[in-house]
């Protein structure tokens, strides 16, 4: 099954719902605490519905980063043998990563209007408050590991729009799943991890402070998704 099928808000339930049956028997020695890197590509795939119901062509942006995160992790087996526990973690990503940026030339009118006005517009999108509720299984073979878990993030729109109109920001669930390999060495925990991320299709409609109506503004959607590849390194108590 695609994980773009997979019901985010359900996900998020579930996983509430098992770290909760999983924590119950905490202890004060399981904490891990640690930071991440993550080479990230950021591929999004979008289009722009004008007011008048005209679609404009579909964009697809990709944007390559390097995307720095801390994360605190609970361990629900004993500390330094990897095969022993499920971890349970909670993830942060302190920047904004850019999911869009597009730059173009139009023609807008007011409604009635035979001629229109061109203008330029610039719009931009970031997620912010980026925060991933995950769990871990224990080691096998080694040291590798899956990983499952639902994310919660804010889409912030930062835009020029020539049309007098704006976007407005929206809150968005995801799901990320993947596969690492991980290494104790005393209370130091190391992970070399691959995963992949699907984001909820993202829906926003234009808004205007004019008392002109126009037909330039009308709504964006977009689907984006991540590729990463990340190393993380924790202290283990």
């Amino acid at each position: 099954m695609s994980l773009r099928k997979i019901k985010p808000a359900g996900l998020l339930v579930a996983v509430a719902l098992m770290l909760s049956a999983l924590v119950s028997p905490l202890k004060a020695d399981g904490l891990t605490f640690g930071v991440k890197g993550a080479g990230t590509i950021l591929l999004t795939e979008g289009f722009e519905t004008m007011a008048g119901g005209q679609e404009k062509a579909k964009v697809d942006h990709t944007e390559e980063a390097l995307i720095p995160s801390v994360f605190v992790e609970y361990n629900l087996g004993e500390i330094g043998n990897i095969g022993d526990g499920w971890v349970v973690g909670l993830d942060y990503i302190p920047i904004k990563p850019e999911i869009g940026d597009e730059t173009r030339s139009g023609t807008d009118m007011e409604k009635d209007e035979i001629a229109g006005v061109a203008y330029n517009t610039k719009a931009k999108a970031d997620l912010k408050y980026h925060t991933t509720l995950y769990v871990e299984t224990p080691g096998f073979w080694g040291g590798f590991y899956g990983k499952a878990g639902g994310l919660m993030t804010l889409v912030q729109t930062e835009e020029n729009l020539g049309t007098g109109a704006e976007y407005g920001n929206e809150t968005i669930l995801g799901a990320v799943a993947g596969i690492g390999f991980k290494r104790y060495m005393g209370n130091l925990v190391t992970k070399l991890e691959a995963s992949y991320t699907a984001y909820e299709t993202i829906n926003v409609n234009a808004r205007s402070d004019d008392t002109t109506e126009t037909i330039g503004a009308g709504k964006i959607t977009a689907d984006p998704e991540a590729l990463a590849l990340s190393f993380s390194i924790g202290y283990a108590f």
